[in-house]
């Protein structure tokens, strides 16, 4: 049986149950973080009127990312 790849952000060891692609580089989350990722996209539409998955800033950070909204 194949192992499931851990969750992409920084200093998470969960599974890695979805795939996203941000910057050109694809990363598996976790459910905790996907949602994350919805929020803050939810955040910066609710400011601006729309948002986009491109328009989040993500960092490296040891090994790992970490994304917010600009």
């Amino acid at each position: 049986m194949a192992r499931r790849p851990t969750c992409s952000y920084y200093r998470c060891r969960e599974a890695g149950l979805y795939i996203v692609e941000l910057e050109g580089s694809r990363y598996f989350l976790c459910r905790k973080h996907y949602r994350a990722l919805l929020k803050a996209l939810r955040e910066q539409a609710k400011a601006k009127g729309s948002s986009e998955l491109g328009e989040l800033v993500v960092k490296r950070r040891g090994g790992g990312i970490i994304f917010s909204a600009p």
